[in-house]
C-alpha cells in the first residue's frame, strides 16, 4: 500500500521553523498554514524550573492582534494577492493560513510577516478588546451555553478544561500590551511553530525562498515554554443536573471520564467508537425498540471529547423522557456482555473505517492531517496501522472500561413560560 509519507517532505530550517511540504500533483489549489503551538490550555506552562500562570483566553486575543498593522489591515494585503486568510485558536495550536490558486509565495510572505512583525500597542490592544468581548458575549449569550458549561463544570474538577476560548470576560477586560507581549515573546518563535504547505508545488524552490525570506527577521533566544497540565482524577464533580435554557428541546448528555494512561489517540478512539456502536449504535435492536416506543426520535451520537489530555466518553440524545431513557441507558451499559463484540463486526467496521480514509484525496484533507500529527505526535501514516492492529480482545478490554466508567448525566430543559 502506498504510503502518505511518500508524498511528504519535512525539514528543520536553520532558525528552528519546522517545515512540512506535501506534494499533491495535478491540483490547482495549495494551503498554507502556520502552526504556533500555544493555544487556549496554556494557562499554565513551565519555564526552566519555574510555573507560570497567566490569564485566560491570551492566546485567542493574540490571534486577533496578528492582523493588525502599523498602518492597515493584514487581511488587505492577502486581498491584494487574491489570497483567503483566516487564523483560529484551539485548545493546544494557533494556527495563521491562507490558501488560493495563484501568487503561492505572496502567500508564505505574508503569512511569516503577519505572525513574524507584531503590532502590539496599548491603544491596538484596547480597541481590539472590544470586538473580542463582544464576541465572548455572543458565545454565552447562545441557547445552550448553560448547558454546555454544565456538562464541563459538573465533570471536570480541572477548571481550565471549563473556559471558553475567548477567556473570562474579566481576564479579557483586564488584558494589557505587556501580558501579550510577554506571551509573544515566549512563543512565537519558529522553533515553537510548523509550516504546513499543501499543492502541487516545487519543494526544493520552498526551501530556497524560505532560507532567504527567514533573514528578513531577527529571533530572540527560545526558552522552551512547556504546557503544564494538572492531574485529572476519574472521579466526576456532580453526577447529575438539569439546566434550563432558551430552548425548543430537551438534549441530554451522559458523560463520564476515561484514563489517558497507554491512550493512543487513533486506536483507543477507534476501539470505543466500535464498541459503542455495536451497544447503542442506530442498527442495534435496542436502538431501534426505543424509536418504536419514541422515547427518542433518531439514533444517539457517541464519541470521544478532550482527548488526549482528559479523554472522555459522550453519548447524546435529544428527548424530554430523559430519567427513562437514563435509565435504560445506564441498564444498557451493565448488562452487555464481551460475547456480543465479534470480531467479524469489527473487522468490517475497521476496512470501512480505513476505506473513508483513503477514498479522500484533497488539500485540505492532508492539511488537517498533517497538522493533527503534529498536536497528536503521530505519524501521518499511523491511522491505517493502528485501525489495523485492534483485535476483538482489545475491544472487549474496553468494554470493561466503558463498563466503569462513572458516568455523569446533564439535562438541557426548555425554560418555563411565565
Amino acid at each position: 500500500m502506498k504510503r502518505l509519507a511518500d508524498r511528504l517532505t519535512t525539514k528543520k530550517l536553520p532558525c528552528g521553523l519546522n517545515v512540512h511540504v506535501y506534494k499533491l500533483e495535478g491540483v490547482h489549489y495549495f494551503t498554507i498554514d502556520l502552526l504556533v503551538h500555544f493555544g487556549a490550555m496554556y494557562e499554565k506552562f513551565k519555564v526552566d524550573e519555574s510555573i507560570v500562570e497567566i490569564k485566560t483566553g491570551l492566546a485567542h486575543f493574540l490571534e486577533h492582534l496578528m492582523f493588525n498593522l502599523e498602518k492597515g489591515d493584514m487581511t488587505l494585503e492577502f486581498d491584494k494577492y487574491r489570497l483567503d486568510n483566516n487564523a483560529y485558536t484551539s485548545l493546544y495550536t494557533t494556527d495563521y493560513y491562507c490558501s488560493g490558486v495563484q501568487n503561492f509565495y505572496e502567500g508564505i510572505s505574508l503569512v511569516l510577516k503577519m505572525v513574524f512583525n507584531a503590532y502590539l500597542s496599548d491603544e491596538s490592544v484596547e480597541k481590539e478588546k472590544k470586538i473580542i468581548i463582544n464576541e465572548a458575549l455572543r458565545d454565552i449569550d447562545s441557547p445552550s451555553y448553560p448547558f454546555n458549561y454544565a456538562i464541563s463544570d459538573n465533570l471536570y474538577e480541572n477548571k481550565l478544561l471549563c473556559h471558553d476560548i475567548c477567556g473570562s470576560l474579566d481576564d479579557i477586560k483586564s488584558t494589557t500590551k505587556e501580558d501579550l507581549q510577554e506571551v509573544y515573546d515566549l512563543f512565537y518563535h519558529p522553533k515553537n511553530m510548523d509550516l504546513i504547505i499543501v499543492g502541487d508545488v516545487n519543494v526544493d524552490e520552498i526551501f530556497s525562498f524560505l532560507d532567504q525570506e527567514l533573514l528578513k527577521n531577527h529571533f530572540n533566544e527560545y526558552k522552551n515554554p512547556l504546557l503544564y497540565l494538572e492531574k485529572e482524577s476519574l472521579n466526576p464533580v456532580k453526577e447529575y443536573d438539569i439546566v434550563e435554557c432558551d430552548v425548543s428541546s430537551y438534549q441530554i448528555c451522559t458523560i463520564g471520564k476515561i484514563s489517558n494512561e497507554n491512550y493512543d489517540v487513533y486506536k483507543t478512539s477507534k476501539i470505543i467508537y466500535y464498541v459503542l456502536s455495536e451497544m447503542i449504535g442506530f442498527d442495534t435492536r435496542w436502538i431501534q425498540k426505543l424509536i418504536n416506543k419514541r422515547i427518542i426520535a433518531r439514533g444517539l451520537s457517541y464519541g470521544i471529547t478532550g482527548e488526549p489530555d482528559y479523554p472522555a466518553i459522550y453519548i447524546d440524545s435529544t428527548t424530554d423522557q430523559y430519567d427513562l431513557l437514563v435509565k435504560k441507558l445506564k441498564r444498557r451499559i451493565k448488562s452487555f456482555k464481551w460475547w456480543m463484540l465479534k470480531k467479524k463486526t469489527l473487522e468490517r467496521s475497521k476496512k470501512k473505517s480505513i476505506g473513508s480514509s483513503l477514498s479522500k484525496d484533497t488539500v485540505g484533507y492532508y492539511r488537517t492531517k498533517i497538522i493533527d500529527t503534529l498536536i497528536y505526535k503521530v505519524d501521518i501514516d499511523d491511522y491505517i496501522k493502528k485501525v489495523n492492529e485492534i483485535t476483538i480482545k482489545d475491544a472487549r478490554e474496553y468494554l470493561k472500561v466503558i463498563k466503569n466508567i462513572k458516568f455523569i448525566t446533564v439535562i438541557q430543559k426548555p425554560k418555563t413560560k411565565k
